[in-house]
C-alpha cells in the first residue's frame, strides 16, 4: 500500500504551513533540518522535530527529510482525546524508538511492501510512545505560551491567538495594537511569507477541528466559536484550505487525511539513494548502549554448577558410550549429572561390559554423578549395583583411587520419605566407606512453607550438600498457564521462591532450581524462548545470581511442558547449550555484571559477554528490527593499546539448529551421531578476528536484534588459553 500521510521532503526550504489536524514529525535523512515553528526555532541533525496542532511551521533549510503526519483519529485510536493536550518533544525519551518506526514506514512504502497491518501497527507505536512519554494538558501550555522569539511581531500573534472569536481584519489588528495596516502586512510577509488574513483563516480552522472532530457541534456552533461569520462562510473557507467539506471530513478515514505544504514543485528522488540514506540513518538512531570497563567492581558472581538431568538409559548410554558431548570430559566442576533412572531399569537395561565403562568414565574423569532416589527399595538396588562396580573399577586400575569417587551423591526425595527415614539411608551409605555427598529434594516444602520452617533446624544438622526445586512440581511452577502474559524477565526474579528461602538460615547456594520452562515468545507461533539467546542469558544471570545452579534436560523431553534443554532428541545441540559451554571455559572465574553486558577478567583475556536488551521488553520477536550500533570503551590498565579480538555472534539464527534444520524434518528422519557431528561443525555462531586500538577511540560495532555477541580480547600476543 502507499500512505500519504507519509512524504519525502527534498526541496531546500518550503513555505509557511499550519499543522490543521494532529501533529508532524520531520526527521532529516541528509544535512541539516531547520524549522521555524511558532513558538521554537529548530535545527537537527539527528533527531526529529514534532509540530503540535494548530502551530504554523516554516522548514528554511532542507537536505532530504522524512515528514510524518499523524492525524488525531489516531490518537483517539489508542484512548486519548487528542484535543485536550499538547505534545513536548523534550519529554520524549524513547525519540531512537520513534525514529526507528519512522523510518521503516519509509523504508517499507520506498520498497512497496508497506501492508495495512505494519502501516497500523508502527503508527500506532509511534502514537503510544507519544502519548506515554510527551502529552501535557493544553491548558498548561496554552498558559505559557509565548511568541518572544518573533519579538514586537510576537505581539501581534499573541493578540490574534487570544481573540479568534474576535474581527480581526488588518485595519481592526491595526486599531487594536495601535501598529498601522503597513507595517502589520509587511511584518507578516517579511517573517512567516503570507499574509494576515491567510494567517488568520489558518489558525481559525485549526482551531475548529476539535469541535468539528471531536463533538457533535453544527457548522454555525463552530463558526461562532472560532470567529467566521456564519456556517456557509466557515465551510467555505474549509474546503479552500483542505480541499473537502467540513462535513465530508469528518467522515474521512484516520489514513486518508493529508498535509499539503503549498508548493507546486514535484517532488523528484533518486529511490537507491534514498534507501541508502535510511539504512544509514537507521543505524545512527538505533538503541545504542555504550559497553564501558574501567577499574570499577560492579556485583559479581561465579558460573555456578549445573544440573545436567538424565531421563532415559539411552541417554545414559549417548553421554558416556558414545563420546557424545565435552560435559563427559570437560568441566567437571561446574556439571552434576543427574540420574532420574531407577537402579533397577539401570540393572537389567546395561550389559555388564556398559555399566563398566560407564562407571570407568566416571571415575577417570572425577565427575559428579547424582542419583535420585525415591524409596528404599531404589536405594538398596543403588547399593548393589555401584558400589561393587566402583569397588572392582578401582580395584582394575592402578591409577584410580577411592577418592575418584567422591563426587557420586544421593539425591533423597521428600515427596517420597519422611526426613527421619532419609537419615537412616544416609547413615547406612556411610557405612559403605566411600565418601558420598547427599542432597534433598525439598519442592514440596515450598509449597508448604510453614512445614518447610518447622524442620529447618533438622535439615541443618543434617548438612545436606544439595537442595533441589523441581520447577514443574511447585505450586504454582515458574512458568504455568497462568502466567502466559507474563514476560520471562519478570519472572526470573524468582520472588515468591526468593522470600521462602530468606526466610531459612540456610546457604542459597545450595538450592538448585530445576526444570525452567520452555515456552513460545509472546507474538509469535514458531519461535521460543530457546530461540531467543537474549532471553536464555537474563535467565542464566539471574539463576546463577539466585540459586546454587540452574537444572535443565541433557535432552529435550517430549511428554508434558517442555523444560530447557541442551540437545534436542535428536542430539542436535541447541543454542543455550552453545551458550553454557562459553560460560563454562570461564572455569572458575569471577563474572562482573553491567546489566546487559558480563564482564570475565582472565589471566590471559577479557571476555565480555553483550545482549541485545530489546527482546526482554516484550519478548516479541520483531522480524523487522534493525540492529543497534554501540561503541565498547575500555579505560583499564590492562586493555590500554593495540588488542586482537575474537568476536562470535549469537543471534538466534547462527548456531541455532531450529534454522538449519527444521523441526518437521528432524521429526521425520532417523539421524546417526556422525551426521549430527558434521551438521553441527557447520551450525556454529558467526565469528570473526580483527585488532583495535582502545588508546585511539572505543571499539564501534553492531548488536543485531535478538543476539548475544561475545568478545574475547587478549591482552598479549600469548593466545594459549583461548
Amino acid at each position: 500500500m502507499k500512505t500519504q500521510c507519509l512524504q519525502l521532503l527534498t526541496e531546500k526550504h518550503y513555505p509557511t504551513a499550519r499543522c490543521i489536524d494532529g501533529i508532524l514529525l520531520f526527521l532529516p535523512l541528509q544535512g541539516t533540518l531547520d524549522i521555524h515553528s511558532i513558538s521554537k526555532a529548530h535545527s537537527v541533525t539527528n533527531d526529529f522535530i514534532l509540530i503540535n496542532d494548530v502551530e504554523t511551521y516554516q522548514i528554511s533549510q532542507n537536505g532530504t527529510c522524512i515528514m510524518l503526519y499523524i492525524a488525531s483519529d489516531w490518537f483517539e485510536k489508542v484512548g486519548v482525546n487528542f484535543f485536550d493536550y499538547k505534545y513536548i518533544i523534550n519529554l520524549i525519551q524513547s525519540t531512537n524508538e520513534i525514529m526507528r518506526k519512522m523510518l521503516q514506514l519509509a523504508h517499507a512504502q520506498l520498497t512497496d511492501t508497506l501492508t495495512e497491518a505494519q502501516f497500523e501497527k508502527w503508527m500506532t507505536d509511534i502514537v503510544q510512545i507519544i502519548v506515554d512519554e510527551a502529552k501535557i494538558n493544553a491548558s498548561i501550555v496554552n498558559q505559557h505560551l509565548n511568541y518572544t522569539g518573533y519579538g514586537k511581531f510576537g505581539e501581534i500573534l499573541e493578540y490574534i491567538f487570544n481573540h479568534l472569536p474576535d474581527k480581526l481584519t488588518l485595519s481592526a489588528l491595526s486599531e487594536k495594537l495601535y501598529i498601522s495596516k503597513s507595517n502589520i502586512s509587511g511584518q507578516f510577509y517579511n517573517v512567516l511569507g503570507i499574509g494576515v488574513k491567510h494567517y488568520v483563516d489558518s489558525i481559525r480552522i485549526a482551531s475548529s477541528m476539535r469541535y468539528l472532530i471531536g463533538g457533535n457541534h453544527t457548522l454555525e456552533e463552530i463558526s461562532e466559536q472560532c470567529g467566521f461569520s456564519n456556517g456557509a462562510s466557515y465551510s467555505k473557507k474549509f474546503k479552500a484550505y483542505i480541499g473537502v467539506s467540513p462535513n465530508d471530513y469528518r467522515n474521512l478515514d484516520k489514513s486518508q487525511k493529508v498535509v499539503h505544504l503549498g508548493t507546486t514543485q514535484e517532488c523528484h528522488y533518486d529511490e537507491e539513494t534514498l534507501l541508502s540514506l535510511i539504512n544509514d540513518k537507521a543505524m545512527q538512531c538505533s538503541n545504542t548502549s555504550d559497553i564501558r570497563i574501567d577499574e570499577r567492581n560492579p556485583k559479581s558472581y561465579r558460573p555456578c554448577c549445573n544440573v545436567l538431568q538424565i531421563h532415559t538409559v539411552a541417554e545414559l548410554k549417548k553421554l558416556f558410550l558414545e563420546d557424545f558431548t565435552f560435559y563427559r570430559t570437560e568441566a567437571s566442576e561446574h556439571i552434576i549429572f543427574y540420574c532420574l533412572v531407577d537402579a533397577k531399569t539401570l540393572t537389567y537395561e546395561l550389559t555388564e561390559e556398559e555399566k563398566h565403562q560407564i562407571t570407568s568414565s566416571l571415575l577417570e574423569h572425577q565427575l559428579s554423578i547424582a542419583f535420585h532416589i525415591n524409596s528404599k527399595e531404589d536405594l538398596r538396588w543403588h547399593l548393589e549395583l555401584l558400589w561393587p562396580l566402583v569397588k572392582r573399577t578401582i580395584e582394575d586400575n592402578e591409577q584410580l583411587t577411592k577418592e575418584a569417587a567422591q563426587g557420586f551423591a544421593y539425591i533423597f526425595n521428600l515427596a517420597t520419605m519422611d526426613l527421619k527415614t532419609i537419615y537412616r539411608h544416609l547413615i547406612h551409605v556411610q557405612n559403605y566407606n566411600f565418601q558420598v555427598d547427599f542432597g534433598i529434594d525439598i519442592t514440596d516444602l515450598f509449597n508448604q512453607p510453614t512445614e518447610f520452617k518447622q524442620l529447618e533446624a533438622q535439615l541443618k544438622r543434617i548438612n545436606f550438600k544439595y537442595y533441589f526445586i523441581d520447577n514443574a512440581r511447585l505450586n504454582p511452577p515458574y512458568l504455568v498457564e497462568d502466567s502466559e502474559q507474563i514476560l520471562t524477565k519478570q519472572l526470573v526474579h524468582f520472588t515468591n521462591i526468593k522470600d521462602i528461602i530468606q526466610r531459612m538460615d540456610i546457604d542459597d547456594q545450595k538450592y538448585f532450581l530445576l526444570n525452567l520452562e520452555n515456552r513460545l515468545l509472546s507474538n509469535d507461533q514458531i519461535a521460543e524462548l530457546m530461540d531467543s539467546p537474549p532471553i536464555l542469558m537474563e535467565m542464566l544471570k539471574e539463576t546463577w545470581n539466585s540459586f546454587g545452579g540452574i537444572g535443565v534436560d541433557l535432552f529435550q523431553q517430549l511428554s508434558g511442558r517442555e523444560h530447557l534443554y541442551l540437545y534436542d532428541k535428536n542430539g542436535f545441540s541447541s543454542v543455550l547449550n552453545i551458550l553454557l559451554h562459553r560460560f563454562l571455559e570461564l572455569e572458575d572465574i569471577k563474572l562482573r555484571d553491567y546489566g546487559h553486558y558480563i564482564v570475565a577478567m582472565q589471566e590471559e583475556k577479557v571476555t565480555i559477554y553483550i545482549y541485545d536488551w530489546r527482546i526482554l521488553e516484550g519478548e516479541a520477536l520483531d522480524r523487522e528490527a534493525l540492529p543497534a550500533r554501540m561503541t565498547m570503551d575500555i579505560q583499564h590498565s590492562i586493555i590500554n593499546g593495540n588488542h586482537l579480538i575474537y568476536s562470535e555472534n549469537f543471534d538466534g539464527k547462527q548456531g541455532n539448529i531450529n534454522q538449519i534444520v527444521p523441526s518437521s524434518l528432524r521429526d521425520k528422519y532417523e539421524w546417526s551421531t556422525p551426521l549430527v557431528k558434521k551438521i553441527e561443525q557447520f551450525n556454529q555462531p558467526q565469528f570473526e578476528i580483527f585488532e583495535h586500538d582502545f588508546s585511539q577511540s572505543a571499539l564501534e560495532f553492531k548488536l543485531h536484534y535478538n543476539s548475544v555477541r561475545i568478545m574475547h580480547i587478549f591482552k598479549n600476543e600469548q593466545t594459549d588459553k583461548f
